[in-house]
């Protein structure tokens, strides 16, 4: 995972909502997988977010009924690229793409009207090698 960083010229609101949808798609099978906490980690490190919030947050965020279920509308297609490539990544550190993971990956390219081609591609290679 490495797509976008603290220093990256960005929106605030992009570079916040970037950590929380990842949490969403590291949540939405319903499990909190070790791999994931810790891509979790590095993401929220390089976007420059401190580790006790990004700790709290990873803990709380099952619980927390204020975050948001679905996937974000990012203002700038370049982030929502950088992060639908991080989910993927984050979805798939499991060793497992859960049906729902699948889903909500698919959901949030059409919310960002992004091509669904080559995410299908990425997702059906990663299917393929399982």
């Amino acid at each position: 995972m490495g797509n976008l960083r603290a220093n990256d010229p960005g929106d605030l609101q992009d570079i916040g909502c970037y950590l929380q949808s990842l949490m969403q798609i590291m949540a939405v099978d319903g499990h909190l997988h070790e791999e994931e906490r810790q891509k979790i980690r590095v993401c929220a490190e390089r976007m420059g977010f401190e580790k006790k919030f990004v700790e709290n947050t990873i803990t709380d965020f099952l619980d927390n009924k204020h975050m948001l279920k679905k996937p974000y509308r990012f203002n700038s297609p370049l982030t929502a690229k950088a992060f639908l490539n991080d989910a993927i990544d984050l979805a798939i550190s499991d060793g497992h793409l859960h049906r729902r993971e699948y889903e909500w990956l698919l959901d949030c390219a059409r919310t960002n009207d992004l091509d669904l081609n080559p995410i299908l591609a990425r997702m059906r290679d990663y299917l393929e090698g399982e």
